[in-house]
């Protein structure tokens, strides 16, 4: 799955449109817990906006539906 995500990212200018990363794993890894998605914020340098446990639940989404809807706001040009 990172290959297939640094691979869009490299793409064009994705990289460059990516103003968050959110990431799922499982609290078990400890210190680990999303280390992906945290480096790949790091190496962005753009904020982790949500972090959930392996699936998510329906309270995740909803909830991951705010975040995206106030990264967007934030972003030049829009209302």
């Amino acid at each position: 799955m990172m290959d297939s995500v640094i691979d869009f990212l490299q793409y064009k200018d994705n990289a460059e449109n990516c103003v968050g990363v959110a990431g799922g794993g499982n609290r078990n890894f400890n210190t680990l817990y999303n280390h992906t998605a945290r480096d790949i914020a790091k190496g962005l340098d753009v904020p982790v906006v949500f972090e959930f446990e392996f699936n998510g639940t329906d309270k995740d989404v909803e909830n991951f539906k705010k975040v995206v809807n106030e990264v967007e706001a934030k972003q030049p040009g829009r209302n």
